[in-house]
């Protein structure tokens, strides 16, 4: 297993975390780390292998970036899986009263501000940013993904995986308000003549939180793909 990443802090991490993996016989599986800003992907980056993994990148990348990846990949014969790529949207929702659920299963219902739509605009045009990598592809990068691998051919699958943060979870509720925070500053820097406002969003959806029962979606896609089969 080959882990690439331009932080050598995760790296050291990995190789510890991965210390103790095993294959399906039971045998230790090989960990090997590279140190590559990822800006430079090419077919090396890729090399021999038979599954690419990602986690939480797509949305950073621009088009000529998946289109690479979406190259090398085809070069090799290697299948793609790319796991929590956002797909810009979010939603806070409020359990239903209990003669709501039919067979004891829960009912959740939108709790909707007028607001939301706003700062939802503004954080996925704030994703749309230069991440380093050029003009990101925000929420519309795993669709893009999908389409340059079926392009070439690949059997590709997308299915939803979103985030359901329960409120009533401290550890939950925590990461809920600090994505909030987060909406707030990409909203305020993507539309600063509207700063007040959205402070004025954020503290109401902050004070959703606290002490609520209800939980936070967020949209997530996760995408496999599997090469030509006169590339394997």
């Amino acid at each position: 297993m080959n882990l690439v990443d331009r932080d050598n802090a995760l790296l050291v991490h990995a190789r510890h975390a991965c210390a103790s993996l095993c294959d399906a016989e039971g045998k230790p599986v090989s960990v090997h780390t590279r140190l590559q800003d990822l800006a430079t992907l090419d077919e090396l980056t890729i090399g021999e292998a038979d599954l690419v993994c990602a986690s939480a990148l797509l949305d950073l990348v621009n088009a000529s970036w998946i289109e690479r990846l979406a190259a090398a990949c085809d070069a090799h014969g290697s299948a793609v899986f790319v796991t929590l790529s956002v797909d810009g949207s979010w939603r806070f929702e409020r359990l239903c009263a209990p003669e709501s659920s039919a067979a004891g299963v829960p009912v959740w219902e939108a709790d909707t501000d007028v607001d939301d739509p706003v700062v939802n605009e503004a954080f996925n045009a704030h994703q749309r940013g230069d991440k380093g990598i050029g003009a990101a592809l925000g929420p519309d990068a795993a669709a893009c993904l999908a389409t340059a691998l079926r392009t070439r051919g690949f059997d590709v699958e997308l299915a939803a995986s979103p985030w359901q943060l329960q409120l009533d979870d401290s550890r939950q509720s925590q990461l809920a308000r600090a994505l909030i925070d987060g909406w707030r500053e990409a909203a305020c820097a993507q539309l600063p003549a509207m700063a007040e406002r959205i402070r004025h969003w954020h503290a109401r959806r902050q004070a959703w939180c606290a002490g609520n029962s209800g939980r936070l979606v967020v949209g997530h896609v996760n995408l496999f793909a599997s090469p030509p089969r006169s590339s394997t």
